[in-house]
């Protein structure tokens, strides 16, 4: 699973996996602040349900941009 993204404001970003009912965090929420400055990562999966979360963890007047681009690559080791 690749990712890459860019956003304008501080944003929180994590990935979770449905397992038994619940959810286990493959890769733990961290708050960062691009700036426009690209943020980029993978990690190897097993076969399941993935969600990628984007949070603005501010309550503010300004609108958070956010442009990404996520892949599954099944052959990417």
């Amino acid at each position: 699973l690749l990712w890459h993204f860019t956003v304008n404001n501080d944003i929180e970003f994590s990935i979770v996996k449905a397992e038994n009912g619940g959810e286990r965090v493959v890769w733990p929420k961290v708050t960062l602040t691009s700036l426009q400055a690209p943020e980029q990562g993978f990690i190897k999966c097993d076969l399941g349900k993935y969600k990628i979360r984007f949070v603005s963890p501010k309550n503010s007047w300004f609108p958070t941009k956010l442009h990404y681009v996520v892949e599954f690559r099944p052959d990417c080791q």
